[in-house]
């Protein structure tokens, strides 16, 4: 197969130039002539152009048509049969090169398409874990809630009792004022008759001082149980002090988690966009690659014509080659006609 560049349309200029010159047409004049060209290539394009000067001469005979003009036609002919072989190359390297672009942009597309998968199924698991955290923390902030409801119920009732042992205490105090004011009236209706209820006014302070130690021991429990119940609210206080800053870390806390899961839910809204915008461009893409398919289809038509057309060119032409053998053999016929008429004519001469 010739390289490109060099064509049998080249080789005949240049052999024709040397004929012209008067010059014998050889490999080596026609590469001086030309530039460039291998043996083989040269060797065949010359070989060709002799045969068809062969027939030239032979069609123009038989024809009765100038050898200049057939060989014009030959020409011609010759230069449209190269130019739908170049079109020919250059149309199969533009289609190979365009099924290349189209290999290199659907794989492009394939691994996109993976890539936008993965995203998807980590969005999803994504997801499914802030759910999962969601109803973890809801179930904690009921926890608390319930344990806060429960500590209050508990202070609700040691408030209550501290009151009931107030009143109690409030009550003794009454009583021992109470009594107080009974002594000192006492004292005070008793004073004129002391010399004759002495005894009995004895008696009665002793029943006095006994009844006030009692109510002092009285007195002196209940404010050890006011000092214990005292103790067991300031304890009470600073369990409630405790949960009130767990309560207020756990609202905190909610307060994160709604926060994120807002966080979430708009970043998931704004993969939920992404993803339709790439499903939009992978369908444009796609339909871009149906249109390309369809091309190359048409393209594909296009080329077979083409070659038909081309098979039909080199039929004809084979048919032409053909014809010119027929044409060759049918000269050499005449010729050898020719040669016996001669003949018989010498030997009537002669006779």
């Amino acid at each position: 197969m010739a390289r490109p560049g060099v064509t049998y349309t080249e080789v005949a200029k240049a052999a024709e130039q040397l004929v012209e010159q008067q010059q014998t047409p050889t490999l080596d004049r026609i590469r001086a002539i030309i530039g460039s060209g291998s043996n083989t290539t040269l060797a065949i394009h010359l070989k060709n152009w002799k045969q068809n000067l062969d027939s030239t001469d032979t069609l123009s005979l038989k024809e009765n048509l100038p050898s200049e003009l057939v060989s014009t036609l030959k020409d011609l002919w010759q230069r449209l049969v190269d130019l739908s072989d170049e079109n020919l190359r250059t149309q199969e390297i533009e289609h190979q090169a365009e099924m290349q672009t189209l290999q290199d942009e659907l794989q492009k597309f394939k691994s996109n398409n993976q890539r936008w998968q993965k995203m998807y199924e980590t969005w999803i698991h994504e997801k499914k874990q802030l759910a999962e955290n969601q109803v973890i923390s809801e179930q904690a902030l009921a926890f608390a809630q319930k344990e806060n409801s429960s500590l209050q119920a508990k202070q609700d009732t040691l408030l209550k009792q501290l009151e009931e042992k107030q009143s109690r205490i409030d009550e003794l105090n009454r009583l021992h004022k109470q009594v107080q004011t009974n002594l000192e009236h006492f004292r005070e209706s008793t004073r004129e008759q002391r010399l004759l209820d002495e005894e009995k006014q004895a008696e009665l302070q002793r029943q006095a001082n006994h009844a006030l130690q009692q109510l002092r021991q009285e007195i002196l429990i209940v404010n050890n149980e006011n000092n214990s119940l005292k103790q067991q609210s300031e304890k009470i206080n600073s369990e409630l002090s405790v949960l009130q800053n767990a309560h207020a870390l756990l609202a905190q806390e909610q307060n994160e988690l709604t926060q994120q899961l807002k966080q979430s839910q708009t970043l998931v809204s704004e993969k939920e966009y992404s993803e339709n915008h790439w499903k939009k461009q992978c369908e444009s893409l796609q339909y871009k690659v149906e249109e390309q398919n369809c091309t190359l289809t048409n393209l594909q038509k296009d080329i077979a014509v083409i070659s038909q057309q081309l098979s039909s060119t080199r039929d004809a032409v084979k048919e032409l080659k053909d014809q010119n053998k027929l044409l060759t053999l049918e000269k050499w016929e005449i010729a050898q006609e020719k040669s016996q008429l001669q003949g018989q004519l010498k030997q009537l001469v002669s006779a």
